[in-house]
């Protein structure tokens, strides 16, 4: 999470713990790895997926966020994953070449500079380590709506950035840090296993229903992105 002045995050001054999240993308890459690499999550939040790696059994694990007014209550109850407050932006308390992977999700469209980030990035990765990263296609029509109901309502948004495919392709590419795989994340479909007609729920065959809803809406909404360095 970052300060952007758009309030997403309400709630979690009040949660005591955290439960493990798994990202299928990211765990696909892991197990290309032996657990004793070290990774990097950057804008990790209060530490889900951190937690997730840890009881799968990596043990150097750390994570920066901005918000430590937010987390700092839970980061405490979850020394091993050392976590820190930390600027995506400036990552100097990591040395040169020190991760086998880093990864972000949903942070280089909310940066107000995503060149130092991945500058950052490419510097802390080791030769041949990997950059995993989930980000919204900012030309797409559900982003660009977002962005306007964000301004109306609260007279800014905090998606200060707008990447589609080819433009995070060159960035990552200005940093030697090269793309080898782009998916379109499919997390977001799950929730039309289950459409409610005439008050009953009813099964849509995905056959029918994922191509058309993919083509007309959800086509390249997000993309979860993996680069080599």
């Amino acid at each position: 999470m970052y300060k952007t002045g758009v309030p997403n995050d309400v709630g979690f001054h009040q949660q005591t713990k955290i439960e493990p999240a798994k990202w299928p993308f990211l765990e696909r890459v892991l197990k290309q790895y032996n657990k004793k690499i070290s990774v990097l999550d950057i804008g990790c939040s209060a530490g889900n997926k951190l937690l997730y790696l840890y009881k799968k059994g990596y043990r150097k694990i750390y994570g920066i966020d901005y918000a430590a007014r937010v987390f700092q209550h839970i980061w405490k109850q979850l020394p091993y994953l050392h976590i820190n407050q930390g600027n995506a932006e400036n990552l100097r308390r990591f040395r040169n070449q020190q991760f086998e992977i880093v990864y972000a999700c949903h942070l280089l469209e909310h940066l107000p500079h995503p060149k130092k980030c991945v500058k950052e990035v490419s510097r802390i990765l080791k030769r041949n380590g990997t950059f995993v990263l989930g980000i919204p296609n900012g030309y797409h029509l559900s982003d660009i709506i977002m962005r306007i109901v964000q301004k109306i309502v609260y007279g800014r948004t905090d998606h200060l950035q707008t990447f589609d495919l080819k433009k995070i392709t060159e960035l990552l590419r200005s940093y030697s840090l090269r793309v080898t795989k782009a998916d379109i994340d499919k997390g977001s479909l799950e929730f039309l296993h289950d459409v409610r007609l005439n008050r009953k729920t009813m099964k849509i065959p995905e056959q029918f229903l994922y191509p058309l809803v993919k083509k007309i809406y959800w086509k390249d909404l997000y993309f979860n992105i993996v680069a080599k360095k």
